[in-house]
């Protein structure tokens, strides 16, 4: 995928004239950048915000280096509601092409990486999840599904551009034993829309790890995406310091995933329990503006 593009490429994609363009510049729509020959360009990144917030057609993606064929599979404005199917059909075949294709028309028709980890990515794979446990899937599906996933997420996270150094710092990922990645990426993608400079540290990260991570890297928030427990006792001591840690340095602790039961809701402390992407969207603006709740 291009970081840079120049101003016909643009031009280009969205279908209007380089004159139009050079109007949004002017107006402060679109940030144009110089190269040291001289050159202008535009960051893709920019260019997708601003398709995003306009609800400009993006009639030639390829100009823009993105190798998607929009308005094939969805008839008239596209939605989240007529994407899910063909997108969960699309995951479960192996199309990652189409995948691709479907979950980034919606995105760029406007919805938010937090509507669709909701409305898209956790309803495929809690279908995938159970296709699977009947055998109505085979592994390789399963796990063919989840390598086409994490692709689009990270096609996602290059589309964001890269945070501001100076925005807060949420650093998260997984638990020792918990090796599902899909999730804690959502998350990190999900906190970045969010204003956030959010780090995935990635999955299966011991407890004393992530201690010596908060210390070292000064975080005001850490994640934890918890999809499978391997050991309760282990888990339970584990929680229990990470807070001490996180309560000591004035960091926030914002827990999800499918295996953090309302049992460990009730016994340990945190200060967010994130049900959904958009919890975790919600409560990581309200953090940004000193509001952050339980």
């Amino acid at each position: 995928m291009k970081e840079f593009v120049s101003p016909k490429q643009v031009a280009q994609a969205i279908g209007v004239s380089e004159s139009s363009l050079k109007r949004w510049c002017d107006r402060g729509l679109l940030a144009m950048v110089k190269t040291g020959g001289g050159h202008r360009r535009i960051a893709v990144s920019d260019v997708v915000r601003f398709v995003r917030e306009t609800k400009q057609l993006l009639h030639d993606p390829k100009a823009l280096g993105l190798d998607l064929e929009l308005g094939d599979a969805l008839k008239g404005e596209p939605t989240v509601e007529k994407c899910r199917v063909p997108f969960i059909e699309s995951l479960k075949g192996g199309d990652e092409k189409r995948v691709i294709s479907l979950a980034m028309e919606c995105y760029l028709a406007g919805n938010s990486l937090a509507e669709l980890g909701d409305q898209l990515i956790a309803p495929a794979f809690h279908e995938i999840g159970d296709a699977w446990s009947c055998e109505h899937l085979q592994v390789y599906e399963e796990r063919r599904a989840c390598e086409i996933c994490l692709r689009l997420i990270h096609q996602w996270r290059e589309l964001l551009g890269r945070p501001e150094e100076s925005v807060p710092l949420a650093i998260g990922g997984t638990i020792e034993g918990d090796f599902y990645q899909i999730a804690t990426s959502m998350a990190e993608l999900t906190l970045r829309e969010s204003g956030w400079r959010a780090e995935n540290l990635g999955s299966g990260i011991p407890f004393h790890s992530l201690r010596t991570a908060i210390l070292q890297q000064e975080p005001r928030l850490v994640w934890l995406s918890i999809s499978h427990i391997a050991d309760v006792n282990a888990f339970r001591q584990g929680m229990n310091e990470l807070w001490g840690t996180c309560d000591e340095r004035g960091v926030a602790l914002l827990i999800g995933g499918r295996a953090f039961t309302e049992t460990w809701r009730k016994e340990l402390r945190y200060s967010c329990h994130a049900e959904s992407f958009s919890h975790t969207r919600n409560f990581a603006i309200a953090l940004l503006k000193g509001a952050g709740g339980n």
